[in-house]
């Protein structure tokens, strides 16, 4: 598991989730504070990443708000969803930049009707 110090922008990692349950499968959240380590290579630099075999999702903090650090996860969230369901959105050469878009939606959405509270 990452580093669960306090991070950079006031909030301590241990107010994020370990883990999240995903159509019954638990994957790890691990919060790292060098973003190649999100990378299961450890040859990019990422924020986040999911890892479907070994069912983690990992995520870089360092320096980064608590609400920027839930969007990437939700980010990854999205991309579990959409590969699972078989549902093919995120496709193609704009696949980053679609679910990036329905990320900010999402949130904002949550954020403005009070469902998220950061502390």
């Amino acid at each position: 598991m990452g580093d669960r110090m306090k991070a950079g922008k006031n909030f301590n990692i241990k107010d994020l989730p370990n883990s999240i349950n995903i159509f019954s499968v638990i994957y790890d959240v691990s919060y790292h504070l060098i973003t190649t380590e999100v990378d299961s290579g450890k040859k990019k630099s990422l924020f986040g990443q999911v890892d479907y075999w070994d069912r983690t999702i990992r995520i870089y903090y360092k320096d980064r708000t608590i609400e920027d650090v839930f969007m990437t996860l939700l980010h990854e969230i999205l991309h579990v969803v959409d590969d699972d369901l078989e549902m093919g959105l995120f496709e193609g050469e704009y696949r980053e930049k679609k679910i990036n878009i329905l990320t900010t939606a999402l949130f904002d959405t949550l954020k403005r009707n009070n469902w998220l509270k950061f502390p």
